[in-house]
């Protein structure tokens, strides 16, 4: 297998096969410090991810609206919790609000930085987009700058973290969220999305983050709070929403296809959200994991 591109952790060439195949092409693993990729990497250029996050405005359910709200107060305590007094807060990738209203909830200056044009009507006062929302950050403009769940698919992931970190006041701190993978542990498909070009542990987002100076103050791995009947059964009320919309569009030889394709990729939607919750003790190497990192810049004057 030819290698994806020499590894921008370590500068290793030493690919290794992971086994595990996604659309755009299979997963290699960096030999050097376990980096995993996909082949090609070019696969996640702008205009791809552009496309992909145009979709990203559409509107949850209520309950689950109101779940991801709750979720967002939880990540803003986890930034509160190392940084208290932060009063300027950006995010990049900021979908449909949710931090952002959690944000404004708890009376901060908030602002949110997306490839999308069309957001919810409550952040238009406080959003801008652009082809590269991290380039929209600044400098020294803020006391902390989040991203949720945006840096796994950036084609260059140290340059948005430095760039996060330029636009940071000293001392302020950036705050990422990524699907995770274990240490020293197989990958497996389940933590696959097709559209990631880059998977992390948490060795290799400490690396990420200390290579472009910040100081790591807490990597770990966090769970959706989605493990209840009653929150899976909502997952599942939005997915078949979207199956009816567009099994009403397609010839029916189409959705049949389509049904019998997409029906693994919802079970393993809804068996994410029945584990992510458990225990890390609990949980087995293959079940889906969200890593956080918050890691300061500078010091205070």
């Amino acid at each position: 297998m030819n290698p994806p591109i020499p590894c921008f952790l370590c500068g290793s060439s030493d690919w290794k096969e992971t086994g595990v195949e996604t659309a755009d092409g299979r997963l290699a693993q960096c030999a050097g410090c376990g980096l995993v990729t996909i082949e090609p990497a070019a696969v996640s250029a702008p205009e791809h991810n552009r496309s992909e996050y145009s979709q990203a405005g559409s509107a949850f359910p209520a309950d689950l609206d109101e779940k991801f709200l709750q979720w967002s107060e939880f990540r803003l305590q986890q930034l509160r919790s190392v940084q208290p007094d932060a009063r300027r807060i950006a995010e990049v990738g900021c979908g449909t609000g949710h931090f952002l209203e959690a944000a404004a909830r708890a009376g901060l200056d908030a602002m949110g930085f997306d490839m999308a044009d069309h957001r919810r009507t409550a952040i238009e006062s406080r959003f801008e987009s652009g082809a590269d929302p991290f380039e929209l950050l600044g400098v020294n403009r803020w006391d902390a700058v989040v991203a949720f769940h945006v840096l796994e698919h950036c084609p260059e992931p140290k340059r948005c973290v430095e760039r996060m970190a330029s636009s940071l006041r000293p001392g302020g701190f950036a705050f990422v969220e990524v699907p995770g993978v274990l240490d020293d542990e197989p990958l497996s498909p389940v933590v696959v999305n097709p559209s990631h070009q880059w998977y992390f542990s948490e060795r290799t987002l400490r690396r990420l983050f200390e290579q472009c100076g910040g100081k790591v103050e807490r990597v770990e791995h966090v769970g959706w709070k989605y493990s209840d009947l009653e929150k899976r059964a909502a997952a599942g009320e939005h997915l078949s929403a979207a199956w009816r919309l567009f099994k009403g569009s397609v010839p029916p030889a189409c959705a049949d296809w389509a049904r019998r394709a997409l029906k693994p990729q919802k079970e393993k939607l809804v068996e994410a959200m029945s584990v992510c919750e458990r225990p890390m003790a609990e949980r087995k190497s293959d079940a889906p994991l969200n890593l956080c990192v918050l890691a300061r810049f500078g010091e205070r004057s």
